[in-house]
């Protein structure tokens, strides 16, 4: 292993010169081509069309106006 990573030691420095510009072509590639990552938060993503849980959600949403919301969960004893 170290006869591996001195040989790779000696071609990185050997070719500095074409790594350090193929680097920075990359780079700009991806800067120029790549688009922006879509942020999409919401709560209907993460539900398909038509689930209960959703409509219950969407009929509060319509009832009070807003989307901040407090989830309660309750444990079942185990009788």
């Amino acid at each position: 292993m170290a006869a591996f990573i001195g040989a790779w030691a000696n071609f990185v420095v050997a070719q500095r010169i074409p790594i350090v510009a193929g680097t920075a072509v990359i780079i700009l590639m991806a800067l120029l081509t790549g688009g922006t990552i879509p942020f999409d938060n919401s709560t209907q993503r993460y539900f398909i069309p038509g689930d209960p849980t959703l409509l219950e959600y969407e009929s509060l949403y319509d009832n009070f106006g807003d989307n901040e919301y407090l989830i309660v969960s309750v444990e079942a004893t185990g009788e």
